[in-house]
């Protein structure tokens, strides 16, 4: 890059002062957990690829927020450790960030929101004292499968697999 010391930092106050593209930034970083691979394979990648400006946002998102890998990150969640919570506060601020600038659709920020909001609700269950064995998993991700074959198809972006 060519730009000069003072270029990058008007880059920076003009990013610091835009709360869009703040909360963007704020979340590429990725969580601040122990053993969080999960969560940063499907929920921050996808953002990272995005700014990058190299591939389709909306093919990028399905591609790694499938049901599969949420139902991934629920059955990992016992295995994390730190703040959950304030790490899905920062990706949900960066999608719907992405939403307002016009970068992904409605419906698929809908469909990324409900699944932060099933990890959430299931995370905040555990932490509660409730155990896996009384928690229907399928229950919570069955509407976000319903979702994600919806997007597949009026996107026609990702082959639906059985897998999902």
């Amino acid at each position: 890059m060519s730009e000069s010391p003072l270029e990058r930092t008007e880059v920076l106050k003009m990013i610091y002062y835009d709360d869009f593209l703040y909360s963007i930034v704020c979340a590429l970083r990725g969580p601040d957990l122990t053993n969080s691979e999960p969560l940063k394979d499907v929920f921050t990648w996808p953002i990272r690829w995005i700014c990058s400006g190299y591939v389709d946002p909306i093919k990028k998102i399905l591609d790694l927020i499938k049901p599969g890998n949420v139902t991934t990150i629920i059955y990992s969640l016992p295995l994390f450790e730190g703040n959950i919570k304030h790490y899905l506060t920062h990706v949900y601020s960066a999608y719907r960030s992405f939403h307002k600038i016009g970068v992904i659709p409605k419906d698929v920020f809908e469909y990324v929101r409900e699944c932060i909001e099933v990890v959430k609700k299931i995370s905040e269950m555990l932490r509660s004292g409730v155990s896996f064995e009384d928690i229907d998993v399928d229950s919570y991700t069955e509407p976000i499968a319903i979702q994600y074959k919806e997007l597949c198809e009026k996107y026609k972006l990702v082959k639906v697999s059985e897998d999902v």
